[in-house]
């Protein structure tokens, strides 16, 4: 999951993951902030 600039991951065997992509191609996501996710459901957000 992507969220204010960083792709988490999570599984119960491996563990917790934070991964910060830099990459020319991804940048403009960093743009979009949010207060809260709920990951159930997903909602767009337009820049």
């Amino acid at each position: 999951m992507y969220y204010n600039g960083y792709v988490y991951s999570n599984d119960i065997e491996k563990g917790f993951d934070v991964l910060k992509i830099d990459d020319r191609r991804t940048d403009p996501a960093k743009r979009v902030k949010v207060g809260e996710l709920n990951v159930q459901t997903q909602p767009d957000y337009f820049d």
